[in-house]
């Protein structure tokens, strides 16, 4: 038996796509638009099948086109369960949904199939998948510390109990205290000369009032506070410097301890150290010259990977973005989700019968859980012998 692991992060989750649009307008739209053939009227057609009104976008349709079909029916107007219901919305064909993977092994098995793929590059062995082979509807990854346990929420109301925490899990009362006093007092942007915070103790019963959007907000940031017995407010100067050397220090300890999310598991985040061009070139922020550098210089092989790079801020740290324009990055992107999809094969060397499924399995939990199967044996095994590792046959 054989098999191959997909991590679905590396793919665009359509069922993220309502939350992506309110949080940025378009921003949906566009990541569909860059998916190859996709087009402006059923890109919004998707969206249209998803969301929960009726009103139709400007290239869109809603229920009263549906509804004008024989046999007639109405939109989703939620959450996709399958691919395959994209194939209900006005302008999906199966040839643009699965291309000409006719038996879903992502690899061209013939001149025919080939052809089929009509414009797609298969200089490589490969061949047009459709969008399926960019889809999915359950990428997820895990919102905790590497033992599983939940991360410090940063914006919590209770400023003891967060400096409590940020001193045991980041063994620093300086970092624990300026993180404090920004919660408590917000970015200074003036331009009075700051100093260190070393030794100085934020008053804890004082309320935060101030939220961090994302971790990224405490690099180089200044802030301005009276600590107690002190009789004028001092500026303090970041502890957390916007240095690239230094941001290999300090940021994969908040990186692995902190989060603005106090939920468990975030969903939707593209892989940036394994996703396809067509999936990246959508993000927002992602420019074409960024693009070409990331796919230029991220390892092929997951296993060799930096350990710095485990982590999607290796952007930032590496020079590869501004930290402005991470922070633009940031909601879309990740450095690795925790449901994979699995194909297995079940063969015999000599040739004969065989057998395969795909799986979909979600790491989420210390318990990991099935939540997609089906039998893959009626497309045929899907791969040759030579492939599977069968030498000489």
């Amino acid at each position: 038996m054989r098999y191959g692991i997909e991590d679905e992060s590396t793919k665009l989750n359509l069922n993220a796509l309502a939350a992506i649009e309110k949080k940025t307008p378009g921003a949906g739209r566009n990541l569909l638009l860059a998916l190859p053939g996709m087009s402006e009227d059923i890109a919004d057609a998707i969206l249209d099948w998803m969301d929960a009104d009726d009103e139709p976008r400007e290239f869109g349709a809603e229920a009263d086109y549906y509804l004008g079909l024989d046999p007639p029916y109405v939109p989703k107007n939620g959450p996709l369960e399958t691919i395959e219901e994209l194939l209900l919305v006005r302008g999906v064909t199966p040839a643009l949904l699965f291309g000409a993977d006719a038996d879903r092994n992502g690899f061209a098995d013939s001149d025919q199939a080939l052809i089929a793929a009509e414009g797609a590059d298969n200089s490589d062995g490969r061949l047009n998948r459709g969008w399926a082979g960019y889809l999915t509807l359950c990428s997820l990854e895990t919102n905790t510390r590497p033992d599983g346990s939940a991360k410090i929420d940063v914006n919590q109301s209770d400023m003891q109990k967060l400096y409590d925490e940020l001193v045991e899990a980041l063994g620093n009362e300086d970092w624990a205290a300026f993180i404090v006093a920004y919660r408590q007092n917000g970015p200074y942007t003036g331009t009075r000369p700051g100093e260190t915070i070393s030794g100085k103790m934020p008053d804890l019963k004082q309320k935060g009032v101030v939220k961090l959007s994302t971790i990224l907000d405490l690099i180089g940031a200044r802030v301005q506070a009276r600590f107690p017995g002190e009789r004028q407010a001092v500026v303090l100067e970041s502890v957390f410097p916007e240095v690239p050397g230094v941001m290999n220090v300090y940021l994969p300890l908040l990186m692995d301890n902190l989060t603005v999310n106090p939920q468990k598991v975030i969903p939707g985040r593209i892989n940036i150290n394994q996703a396809p061009r067509a999936v990246l070139e959508g993000i927002p922020g992602m420019t074409g010259e960024l693009l070409d550098t990331i796919l230029s210089q991220r390892e092929v092989d997951p296993a060799a990977r930096d350990p710095g790079r485990d982590y999607e801020t290796w952007l930032l740290t590496e020079g590869l973005v501004s930290l402005d324009e991470m922070k633009t990055l940031m909601p879309f992107v990740c450095a690795g989700g925790s449901v994979f999809r699995i194909q297995a094969v079940g063969y015999f060397d000599g040739g004969g019968p065989s057998a395969r499924i795909e799986a979909i399995i979600d790491t989420t939990e210390s318990k990991p859980k099935l939540i997609f199967w089906r039998d893959l044996t009626h497309l045929g095994r899907g791969f040759s012998l030579e492939t599977l590792g069968v030498g000489g046959l």
